[in-house]
């Protein structure tokens, strides 16, 4: 979520809640346990025979701590919504996949990245030149 930005850090700020809503309701609505691959989860149901999800505070030696409040489907449905809103999600639309301008779009962004890459090396060696032109003392002088 850090690495999502946004032109201003208010707008980052409600697209990172907007995220965080649509992740809050695919988890608690998912009706399977496959969340990654080769891991397989089986929900605790409730006295109803409803699936019930706890959100547990895992420690590294295995310790459960209950984080004191539970998210439902219905709270997670309710916060996305809000976040939605204030984020500002516009009317559905359908449009046409352009494979051929994904395909440019993508190389325009590798060639943008190289030429940052390239213009950060040369700095290194600028900043390393610089370093090896100051006199160097040793503690014999």
């Amino acid at each position: 979520m850090r690495l999502l930005k946004a032109e201003t850090p208010e707008s980052t700020l409600k697209l990172r809640r907007y995220i965080l809503g649509l992740a809050l309701v695919a988890f608690t609505r998912l009706p399977l346990g496959y969340y990654r691959q080769g891991t397989i989860l089986v929900s605790a149901t409730d006295e109803k025979g409803e699936p019930r999800r706890e959100f547990l505070q895992v420690s590294l030696d295995g310790k459960r701590i209950d984080i004191s409040f539970r998210i439902t489907a219905s709270i997670a449905l309710a916060y996305a919504q809000a976040a939605a809103d204030d984020f500002g999600v516009g009317e559905d639309q359908t449009v046409n996949f352009e494979k051929a301008q994904a395909v440019a779009d993508v190389k325009e962004g590798d060639k943008k990245k190289a030429a940052k890459a390239v213009k950060a090396t040369k700095d290194k060696k600028v900043d390393t030149s610089k370093a090896s032109a100051e006199p160097q003392t040793t503690a014999e002088s």
